[in-house]
């Protein structure tokens, strides 16, 4: 096969893809073959160092997916959702009422936008889909500071011991959640601003705007900030905003769900059993914390877990950097552009990473024991253990007890 059969395979395999993303790739392709004909070798030994095309193809990060189904409806993005929800896109914020806007669908809209990133839609996709959220943070900021005053909502609710969920809903809302000996809180907002509404719910207690009141600016969610401490009875936080950061610390819990359009999310000694948030703009902050299972996702900001322990973690992240210093067995790594950074001082078990023109650096004095494989188009693997190449993939053979696979386009490997 000549150089030019080659190509016209891979342009085939992305025909359906964005045309930025398209000639990214086959530019790594094209400079593979630059790089090997200037060191004297012919098409046949390049093709060979490759490999397959189709498996060279599918082993690119999410490209499995991207050649199935987003490269095929890459017109439909995730702000149609919204749109469609909102039925035209002159929006009246006057007439819309939280319970309009599908938070629920929002983690998998972000994790959309990470795959979009691979595919140089990120930016577009998150301001569509966080909009609403935005918008409402624009109107907040811009009337906070007026003379209205503000108002504040405070209290301690009683005989909720049958109650095992705490469940927030907010549109442009700081939340800080702690734990106490009884659950209270403190709502401070401007007086144009959504009232709270307290709802019981089964066994959940619902912190939410009082939809019986008519905002002439806000009808979108609670907007301000929500204080909150949670008795031990409480073993699961459900929280949803469009825009804001959510800070939990001191608290044990079975189970968190932390979903901000544009915030960040910061833990801080905290233990649960799971813990998943998604951003769509903001920061990922884990510190001393204690986790059996959990997930981040950011579409732009950076992830960064130190001083921690987590028993397995799947991270995702478009363009943000992602930075674990801490004791993690079973780790899974999704960037498009963004760099990986893994430092572990315990023996991991499982490592996969996939990223695009993001590099990937791993200190890994804990464990010695590893067998390790880095496929990439063009990029470069720098480290003192022996390695043999085959075809497009790298290999090292440690002792074989964790596994360890990485996966870029462009992106360097650096073992410590």
């Amino acid at each position: 096969m000549t150089r030019e059969e080659y190509m016209s395979n891979v342009r085939e395999k992305l025909s359906n893809c964005p045309e930025d993303f398209r000639n990214d790739i086959e530019s790594e392709f094209e400079r593979h073959f630059d790089e090997g004909h200037k060191v004297g070798k012919s098409d046949e030994e390049i093709i060979a160092e490759l490999g397959d095309i189709t498996d060279l193809i599918n082993d690119l990060p999410e490209m499995s997916e991207q050649t199935d189904d987003k490269c095929e409806n890459k017109e439909e993005t995730s702000s149609e959702h919204y749109n469609k929800s909102a039925h035209n896109n002159d929006f009246n914020f006057r007439n819309f009422s939280f319970g309009d806007l599908r938070f629920d669908e929002l983690g998998k809209t972000i994790s959309k936008m990470v795959n979009d990133d691979i595919l140089q839609n990120l930016k577009k996709t998150i301001k569509e889909s966080i909009k609403y959220g935005s918008h409402t943070a624009n109107n907040f900021a811009k009337n906070f500071n007026n003379d209205e005053g503000s108002l504040s909502a405070e209290g301690t609710l009683e005989n909720i011991s049958n109650f095992h969920t705490v469940k927030v809903e907010g549109g442009c809302l700081d939340l800080n959640v702690t734990r106490g000996e009884a659950l209270h809180y403190e709502y401070i907002c401007q007086t144009n601003s959504p009232k709270l509404a307290i709802l019981y719910e089964n066994d959940t207690i619902r912190f939410t705007r009082d939809v019986s009141e008519n905002s002439p600016i806000f009808n979108s969610g609670l907007s301000g900030t929500l204080t909150l401490t949670i008795p031990e009875n409480f073993n699961h936080i459900n929280v949803t905003v469009g825009a804001g950061d959510i800070d939990v610390s001191h608290i044990s819990l079975k189970r968190i769900n932390a979903v901000t359009g544009s915030g960040s999310l910061n833990a801080e000694n905290v233990t649960a059993k799971e813990f998943c948030t998604t951003t769509g703009s903001g920061d990922v902050s884990i510190t001393g914390s204690n986790i059996t299972k959990s997930v981040f996702s950011t579409g732009s900001g950076d992830i960064d877990i130190k001083k921690s322990r987590v028993e397995s973690v799947d991270f995702s992240s478009g363009s943000g950097d992602i930075v674990t210093h801490a004791d993690i067995k079973n780790i899974s790594f999704r960037s498009g552009s963004g760099d990986i950074d893994l430092i572990t001082a315990s023996q991991i078990e499982r490592c996969d990473i996939n990223t695009a023109s993001g590099d990937a650096r791993l200190d890994l004095g804990a464990s010695p024991s590893y067998d390790l494989v880095f496929k990439t188009v063009s990029g470069d693997i720098s480290t003192k253990m022996p390695y043999y190449k085959d075809g497009n993939a790298i290999t090292i053979k440690n002792g074989g007890f964790a596994s360890i696979n990485v996966r870029t386009v462009s992106g360097d490997l650096e073992i410590v």
